[in-house]
């Protein structure tokens, strides 16, 4: 089997479960980004502020990582992960809604190609 855009933390977690899998990087990775955020009327205000501050540090981003599978891949990032794409050679392009449009028009490419199905 083979996943063309897969998240690489599924590969990574399976790996992890014995299962046989690797995976390799493109020269060009999207990365989806996540962010963390209080709610409004959250009923502990405070806590929720300082749980999603704490979820931007470097700890957190680690225990994540480690827990989760899913891995800060930014410049500048600790990850093991982030270090492995940077090693590649590969270029992460950060997905946001300036690029939705142009990433939408690559994955039905990829996918006509992948599955040699025309949609």
């Amino acid at each position: 089997v083979v996943a063309v855009g897969e998240f690489v933390a599924s590969a990574i977690q399976w790996k992890s479960m014995g299962m046989p899998v690797t995976w390799a990087p493109m020269p060009v990775m999207p990365a989806a980004q996540f962010g963390a955020a209080a709610v409004v009327r959250a009923p502990h205000p405070h806590a929720a502020r300082l749980l999603a501050g704490w979820l931007a540090t470097n700890e957190a981003k680690a225990a994540r990582e480690r827990l989760r599978f899913d891995a800060d891949v930014r410049p500048g990032s600790r990850s093991a992960l982030a270090a492995a794409l940077s090693r590649s050679g590969g270029r992460v392009i950060l997905e946001d809604v300036s690029n939705m449009k142009a990433r939408a028009a690559l994955y039905e490419r990829l996918s006509t190609l992948v599955t040699a199905r025309a949609r």
